[in-house]
């Protein structure tokens, strides 16, 4: 069972999007019914939840958590997967299309 914050969908909106690793790579979060959903690299998919503003946590253990870096608009410009303190990787987000 869940027990984190309140669920907003407008602030997971904003997490929506496509981020590249490199042109092979990207993770793509999105939003799903009332969920927010990362697909990773490799093509497994995720369902993640907010742990804070710039942070979201997956839920396998040992998965690492998402760390974003926002924007003045409030939305991430970039995304880093971190296990323990180690930096996985790094994404930049590609620009937004109008329907994101």
């Amino acid at each position: 069972m869940y027990e984190g914050p309140t669920l907003d969908m407008a602030l997971h909106q904003r997490y929506a999007g496509t981020y590249v690793i490199d042109a092979d790579r990207k993770l793509v979060l999105s939003r799903e019914d009332d969920a927010l959903f990362a697909t990773l690299p490799n093509g497994a998919k995720a369902q993640i939840f907010l742990a804070s503003p710039t942070e979201e946590a997956t839920r396998t253990t040992g998965g690492g958590r998402f760390k974003f870096t926002l924007g003045a608009d409030g939305r991430p410009v970039s995304v880093a997967l971190v296990r323990g303190d180690k930096e996985a990787w790094r994404a930049n987000r590609a620009p937004i299309k109008e329907a994101e």
